[in-house]
């Protein structure tokens, strides 16, 4: 693990950081406990999972992140219930086996992040694995609009800043 955050009265915040982990079942970053969770402007890069949550009804906000060259892209854990106002924003997910792995419960406000793809054909439903139907039901994600060009307006920076001017709806 890269890095491991568990907090129960304690925000939690997670920046401007380059992490590179190797090995089965390791995961970039990994979110655990119910306090609130920021996780922005990192580069992720490694083998099982770039970030995981592990969280019962925790809010997060992952924004401006690269995570890339993991098996699965976010890990949302079995027994996991995402909170309402949970947001995955601006960030590239290409690269990865899969998106999204989604065992909770609960909907992933997941719009404007890029894929990896131009259109929303069966190669990019399949990006999104077990119960993250893309939609709007319990244990679902929601992805569109999302980014068509993966372009990073951060530059040598780490992080990712999206370019919005082709998205598919």
């Amino acid at each position: 693990i890269g890095v491991q955050l568990n907090a129960v009265n304690t925000s939690m915040l997670v920046t401007h950081n380059s992490i590179s982990v190797a090995g089965i079942g390791s995961q970039g970053i990994t979110i655990g406990g119910t306090a609130p969770a920021l996780i922005t402007y990192n580069d992720i890069v490694g083998a099982s999972a770039g970030i995981g949550i592990d969280t019962a009804d925790g809010q997060f906000t992952i924004q401006n992140n690269n995570v890339n060259d993991f098996a699965t892209g976010l890990h949302v854990a079995a027994g996991t219930t995402v909170a309402a106002n949970n947001l995955v924003f601006e960030n590239n997910f290409s690269g990865n086996t899969i998106g999204v792995d989604h065992e909770g419960a609960g909907i992933i406000q997941a719009s404007g992040n890029y894929w990896g793809f131009v259109t929303d054909d069966a190669s990019f439903q399949a990006y999104f694995a077990h119960n993250a139907v893309l939609g709007i039901n319990s244990g679902s994600i929601d992805v569109t609009p999302f980014l068509k060009d993966g372009t990073d307006g951060n530059g040598a920076t780490v992080g990712f800043v999206g370019n919005f001017h082709t998205l598919f709806v």
